[in-house]
């Protein structure tokens, strides 16, 4: 019966989250899903937010919906790579914050900023 109020919880939670931040519908995330699985890697917020199926509207937008999940259903919706990309997600946004601080930029500025050290890191 506890599972039963945690899973409704958690739905009520969900449909709140989602038409505050705009998220897309749970069909097109389930199609986005459906074709990360094919491919084989974890699902990191700068995917859903260039998504053909699910568009998040921004880097954070992603990344709340993926903490969301993570908070409600633990570590055991992510992989090893998907915790440690979780480590390091969070590890950039307190970057991210630091800048943010430092050099008095706007939230804006932080999300560009943040996505040209990711490609950088890429290219490493």
């Amino acid at each position: 019966a506890a599972n039963i109020v945690l899973d409704m919880g958690f739905l009520v939670v969900l449909k709140g989250m989602r038409l505050a931040n705009r998220w897309p519908s749970h069909t097109a995330l389930l199609k986005h899903l459906k074709v990360t699985e094919l491919i084989g890697h974890a699902v990191t917020p700068e995917e859903l937010r260039t998504s053909r199926f699910a568009r998040f509207k921004s880097l954070k937008s992603g990344e709340h919906i993926l903490q969301l999940y993570f908070r409600y259903l633990g570590d055991t919706v992510l992989g090893e790579k998907g915790r440690s990309m979780l480590v390091k997600r969070r590890e950039l946004i307190a970057t991210g914050q630091y800048a943010k601080e430092l050099f008095g930029l706007n939230e804006a500025q932080v999300e560009n900023v943040m996505a040209r050290i990711i490609q950088i890191q890429r290219f490493a």
